[in-house]
């Protein structure tokens, strides 16, 4: 820029001077005193180039941040694990049938029985039952043996010992089995009976005599 205008003062210069003659012909001498001398040119004086200005360095705008795109959100519960299986029980081995107990040996083979007399003619009902129970206690007692009214309910053992007609008999062969803690006698039926050491006595059955064996240490509760 500072050459051209610089050239541009130079033609203008040039120009001017050009026309300098001509405008000083057409003046009298009178009217130009000084008509030998030619006025002097001022030529302007190129103006400096300038400086470029040094544009200052542009900083290279960062980047924008990438958006945070948020982790989707799981719609379905994660896979739950299966439960472990259940370990099958071992088999249980059966249980071996208990053999029944075997009956009680009779004390001698067949004991002899304990007789009573017989009861008195019009007996009936109750008063037969009670005549009946009344004489076989006497039977323990000359026995020593120990008996009374009632039934041992309960822990049953041996139902029907065969050969026993009699408390007397049905006392001892109890004492002698191990297994045998009480004994029943029907007073009608003649029938002997043996009991465990569970259960109870009823003392209002009155066509039943039960007694205990030495083996029960402890008093017999009382069933309702």
């Amino acid at each position: 820029m500072a050459r051209i205008l610089a050239t541009l003062a130079v033609l203008f210069a040039i120009g001017f001077a050009q026309d300098a003659p001509a405008a000083e012909s057409s003046e009298t001498p009178e009217d130009s005193p000084s008509a030998d001398v030619a006025a002097p040119i001022d030529i302007p004086e190129a103006p400096a180039p300038e400086e470029p200005i040094a544009a200052a360095p542009v900083e290279p705008e960062a980047p924008e941040p990438e958006p945070v795109v948020a982790a989707p959100i799981a719609t379905q519960p994660p896979p739950v694990a299966p439960a472990a299986p259940i370990a099958t029980p071992a088999p249980v081995a059966p249980v071996a049938p208990v053999a029944p107990a075997a009956p009680a040996a009779p004390v001698s083979g067949n004991p002899a029985v304990v007789e009573i007399p017989e009861a008195p003619e019009g007996l009936e009902g109750d008063n037969l039952i009670t005549y009946h129970r009344e004489a076989y206690l006497s039977a323990l007692a000359s026995a020593n043996i120990i008996g009374s009214k009632g039934c041992w309910l309960y822990g049953d053992y041996i139902n029907g010992v065969p050969n026993i007609r009699d408390p007397v008999n049905c006392a001892r062969a109890c004492e002698s089995d191990e297994k045998c803690y009480h004994w029943n006698f029907q007073v009608m039926s003649k029938r002997c009976d043996f009991k465990a050491e569970n259960g109870g006595v009823n003392r209002d059955i009155s066509d039943w005599i039960t007694g205990d064996a030495v083996r029960y240490l402890t008093a017999p509760p009382i069933v309702p």
